[in-house]
């Protein structure tokens, strides 16, 4: 039954009218047609089988109705059917690789894999080059590799007598419920045209010691022995979930919509809910998330009484998704998709939330060994894992109910004779709480404090955060291996550490940070995103004390600290020309030390701001005396020192290569002395700002005396010397900020 979701965007869809059209009821090929629109697809398998059978061998239409029954036969549940049109197709010239693929698929589905090596090695396969069939060849091992997968449960079947479908089991009180397709009796009943069965309807068993029961016609007819309370429809009803105290129920119904492409009537699937009274279940409040446009359905509540269900709503990966929604305020929260590592563009269905809070689901869109196998999502885990045999089969696996620490379960599958049959699962208990206690250097709890978890075996790492008593709860495999991080803070590292869960359900593990990281580093860009070096870095401590810094070539400065006392708290980067940038690092754990690398970005001042130029700074020939239109650069700097006191700069005065080395040293030693005391005598302290000659030791281009012709007379023979836009490089006054 559960293959009604396969293959359509829209779950378990049965359209309810039939065409009136004379010609569809004339002409066979509309017939099968229109059959497969109103997913019909019994009769659409007869009619395109039968269309193959007489068509001649010359019309091309001949394979295209080999493929409609392939499909229609996989749609209605036909398998061994489909696989002997699908070697049909394999024979025919005008094979493609999707019907390969599709080949390949229904051999698994049947247990056959072994034979595909050998038939994507055949002569049949040569005609297609080697990377059209590549990636079925690729699928083929990952499904075969998937074959050798085990696991610690065992199973059996529950009610082998069972002639009808029955699936979807859970547990109520002593007893089970579950979807039949024995449920319809009576004059002229219902079938689903999708898969020429009954429609489903929920059994009660009072007793699972008594799985033999079996259910009278009389009985049948009397509605006897049937879970009744929640009501029935005349088309599929079921599965049923119940909460933690089994006094609240979420069902799954069909009901009447439309087709959004071909506007006819169908069957969509909604979620009501009942609350359990003395005298029987009674409607509770109104699911707001279902609709006439898309099937909501399958859920089942988590230890919180929050619900997963599946939907095919716009906006998911493709077909069926698994969403969350919680009760908050009195009303359902608009549904959360799980995401990539639930949810693929397959379907995925029949979600379970187990005690210890593991998502079980079924999916055809994750690798599996055919139809649906079951999967497990651990809470807070980055993918989903699959179960290994015997759980997962060839054919469809589903439905799957599992207590991890009780052991047992309930599975549901058509691995015999392609009915759906339910099977008791028991095994040891699979999952393990673990206790996490973080505590800070001091001893104090942690808050907000990422736990991670992750499986040495399969890479699935589990993440759950601290409160605020610094706890968390995890759940992970039993005797499984873990690599333990802790990742608190932006910039705390973890050592690795691995921690095997024991065999016990609880377990208290307690994590300290006196491992923290102690390396900081800062890097500084400007605007144009490229790094800056000279930036003054003014530090501050958690005493308020103050240590300045400058940033080298890279842009960087490094420092350690060892203890969160001698730390910085935060930063002013200042730069000439630049707004000054506070930023405060963020606030370690009590006691504790965490790893600083922040990248700051500097804004250079608004155009209509004094900017300082000293390049502005002008002195008469061989004279170090300042000219008047040099003062005005040097009143803006005077400015900026009286505005930020505690700043210090270097202001120095550079010649180009011209005259001897000795004269210039001195000459530009005066000129640097000539504009510190000008500022000096404007109120700025001598001890901040410091005046320094280099002559002409720190030129920026060739024109020096290493070259023959860089500073050469100019009446000398051969040589080129420098132009003067080159000397004038070379001659400038320039600013640096001062560390401590």
């Amino acid at each position: 039954m559960k293959r009604l979701i396969r293959n359509t965007g829209i779950g378990w869809l049965v359209l309810l009218a039939w065409s009136t059209s004379a010609m569809a009821q004339l002409n066979p090929v509309l017939k099968a047609v229109e059959c497969m629109e109103t997913h019909q697809f019994v009769r659409a398998y007869e009619l395109w089988s039968a269309l193959v059978e007489e068509t001649d061998s010359t019309d091309f239409r001949r394979v295209q109705f080999a493929r409609s029954a392939v499909k229609a036969a996989m749609e209605s549940n036909q398998y061994m059917e489909a696989l002997d049109w699908s070697l049909f197709l394999l024979e025919q010239p005008e094979v493609t690789p999707r019907d390969w693929q599709i080949h390949v698929e229904l051999l698994q589905y049947h247990g056959r894999g072994e034979e595909v090596p050998g038939l994507l090695q055949s002569e049949r396969a040569a005609q297609f080059p080697a990377h059209k069939l590549q990636p079925i060849i690729t699928n083929a091992q990952a499904v075969q590799k998937l074959h050798r997968d085990s696991t610690s449960f065992s199973i059996r079947p529950f009610r082998p007598q069972a002639t009808a479908d029955e699936f979807a089991a859970v547990p109520l009180g002593a007893g089970l419920v579950f979807q039949s397709t024995a449920g319809d009796i009576g004059i002229a009943p219902r079938k689903d045209g999708r898969t020429g069965d009954y429609f489903t309807k929920l059994m009660f068993l009072s007793d699972t010691a008594r799985p033999a029961v079996e259910f009278t016609w009389k009985e049948l007819a009397q509605r006897k022995d049937q879970f009744l309370s929640l009501g029935r429809t005349r088309l599929h009803d079921g599965p049923v979930a119940f909460d933690a105290e089994q006094d609240f129920a979420a069902l799954t119904r069909s009901y009447a919509g439309r087709d959004a492409g071909s506007n006819a009537e169908v069957v969509r699937l909604r979620m009501d809910f009942f609350w359990k009274r003395l005298w029987g279940w009674e409607p509770a409040h109104a699911f707001p998330w279902n609709s006439t446009e898309y099937s909501c359905g399958h859920g089942t509540f988590d230890a919180d009484g929050n619900v997963v269900f599946m939907s095919d709503m716009p906006g998911g990966y493709g077909g069926m998704d698994l969403y969350y929604t919680r009760w908050e305020d009195a009303e359902w929260t608009h549904p959360e998709n799980l995401g990539p590592a639930v949810n693929t563009a397959g379907n995925e269905a029949f979600p379970f939330m187990s005690p210890a809070g593991f998502l079980y689901f079924a999916s055809d869109g994750h690798l599996g060994t055919g139809g649906l196998d079951v999967f497990v999502y651990p809470r807070g885990a980055d993918r989903s894992e699959r179960l290994g045999a015997p759980i997962n089969s060839t054919a469809d696996d589903f439905a799957f109910v599992w207590d991890d620490a009780a052991g047992e379960g309930w599975l549901s599958s058509n691995r015999t004779d392609e009915q759906d049959a339910i099977y008791r699962v028991s095994g040891p208990g699979t999952t393990g709480k673990i206790e996490v206690e973080v505590l800070a250097c001091d001893g104090s709890p942690v808050t907000s404090a990422e736990v991670q978890f992750t499986d040495a075996q399969t890479g699935t790492i589990i993440s759950a955060q601290t409160d605020d008593a610094g706890k968390a709860q995890l759940y992970a495999w039993l005797g499984h291996r873990y690599d333990v991080n802790l990742k608190p803070y932006e910039g705390m590292r973890s050592p690795p550490g691995q921690y095997v869960i024991p065999k016990d359900s609880i377990s208290e593990l307690v994590i300290d940070m006196n491992f923290a990281s102690k390396e900081n580093s800062l890097v500084v860009l400007n605007e144009n995103g490229a790094a800056v070096e000279g930036v003054l870095l003014m530090f501050e401590d958690a005493h308020g004390h103050a240590s300045n810094f400058i940033t080298d070539e890279r842009g960087q400065f490094e420092w350690r600290a060892v203890s969160q006392a001698d730390d910085f708290v935060k930063v002013t980067a200042a730069l000439i020309n630049y707004n000054d940038l506070q930023h405060r690092f963020r606030e370690p754990p009590s006691g504790c030390l965490i790893s600083i690398s922040d990248t700051l970005t500097l804004v250079p001042w608004n155009a209509d701001l004094n900017r300082i130029d000293l390049a502005n700074i002008f002195y008469d020939s061989g004279s170090s005396e300042l000219r008047e239109d040099s003062k005005i650069e040097l009143d803006k700097l005077v400015s900026y020192m009286l505005d930020r006191p505690g700043i210090r700069v270097e202001l120095s005065s550079h010649t180009d290569c011209r005259d001897d080395e000795d004269s210039n040293l001195l000459l530009s030693q005066a000129r640097a002395e000539s504009c510190v005391g000008y500022i000096i005598d404007q109120g700025i302290q001598p001890d901040r700002i410091l005046a320094i000659g280099y002559g002409e030791s720190q030129l920026l281009n060739q024109c020096s005396d290493a070259f023959t012709c860089g500073c050469a007379p100019l009446n000398v023979v051969g040589c080129e010397p420098c132009e003067e836009a080159l000397h004038q490089q070379n001659r400038r006054t320039e600013l640096r900020l001062l560390a401590d």
